[in-house]
């Protein structure tokens, strides 16, 4: 994978360590080539990378906190989780029903489009973590100064 990155992209990726913060432009760029070479004709194959993501990052100690919880509560502490891992925006919930959540993205217009997708993956792969099923995730693009994610489940 790293031979189709870029080469200042490549030589970062190469050195990076489970601890480090990296650039969000590499980020874009590597779930880009990733989500290619995991999900070759897949409709949205980045989606499917973070639905990847989510199981990966979540399903060693956390998987049985998420057992315990709902797709609600999960989702409800997105935006504790969001700080953990991202230095800038802040993911709030703005409307919560039951099985339905929206979600926006504030403070960061420059959130790369690519990692926008994988986002939408993300927040999916771990509400079915929690049980929940037939889980649809939307997110808006028309506005950089609120990036939307429309959840719903069963």
């Amino acid at each position: 994978m790293a031979e189709q990155l870029e080469p200042d992209v490549r030589e970062r990726f190469e050195r990076v360590v489970a601890t480090d913060w990296i650039p969000v432009g590499d980020v874009a760029a590597i779930y880009s080539v990733a989500a290619r070479l995991l999900h070759p004709g897949r409709a949205r194959p980045v989606h499917a990378l973070g639905r990847d993501l989510a199981r990966m990052h979540l399903t060693g100690i956390y998987r049985v906190i998420l057992r315990l919880v709902t797709a609600e509560t999960l989702l409800g502490q997105s935006g504790r989780l969001w700080s953990t891992y991202n230095a800038k925006g802040r993911l709030v919930v703005v409307d919560a029903s039951e099985r339905a959540m929206d979600l926006v993205l504030l403070d960061y217009p420059d959130y790369p489009a690519v990692v926008r997708e994988s986002l939408s993956g993300y927040i999916a792969g771990a509400a079915e973590l929690t049980g929940a099923t037939d889980v649809r995730v939307v997110h808006g693009e028309s506005d950089p100064a609120r990036w939307t994610y429309d959840v719903r489940w069963r």
